[in-house]
């Protein structure tokens, strides 16, 4: 990823990677958090949908006559946000908060995300340091990582405030659905 070849180099101990063989799930996510010290992260869903089937045609396409590039990477994305996808960007907004973000919290993570509203529960630079999407910020991401005091008070202020949040619960998810369903 863009942001590990960034990185690199910098003296951090990284372990990213955004293929699909590399995700880990289950036992084996809580105890890769649970050695994490930092994650990085986005907002989860899409905000771009596909109502007839012709992005995808598009992407396939697209992908067939760029296939020696890096599919991964934030450049071959951009060139195709540019080419075609920017014209349904946005076209329902769809993104929000994941289980992922509570978990790194609840497991004492701090947290660089993209620049997002989390669903307004995790609020930029009081429950995660925010990444802006052209990366014009990593400086000030590494000196974050670096100021172990920083990286400490995001991680307590998060779990205070998001964790041990109530409404955050997943009883009070099932109270305010049976609530709904009963109106």
């Amino acid at each position: 990823s863009d942001v590990f070849r960034l990185l690199a180099g910098q003296g951090l101990g990284l372990d990213i990677s955004s293929r699909w063989e590399d995700r880990l799930l289950g036992e084996e996510w809580g105890r890769f958090l649970s050695r994490s010290r930092l994650v990085l992260g986005v907002e989860s869903g899409s905000n771009l949908f596909d109502f007839d089937g012709k992005v995808a045609q598009w992407c396939r396409g697209y992908e067939a006559k760029h296939s020696q590039e890096d599919a991964t990477s934030e450049r071959y994305y951009r060139a195709a946000h540019e080419a075609y996808l920017h014209a349904f960007e946005d076209n329902v907004h769809y993104a929000q908060i994941s289980p992922r973000h509570f978990e790194a919290a609840a497991a004492g993570a701090a947290q660089i995300l993209y620049e997002g509203s989390y669903s307004g529960i995790f609020r930029a630079n009081e429950h995660f340091m925010p990444l802006r999407r052209d990366l014009g910020n990593l400086a000030e991401i590494v000196d974050f990582i670096r100021d172990e005091s920083a990286r400490l008070q995001m991680v307590e202020r998060a779990f205070e405030e998001v964790i041990l949040d109530r409404r955050n619960w997943f009883e009070s998810f099932v109270s305010e659905a049976d609530a709904a369903i009963e109106r």
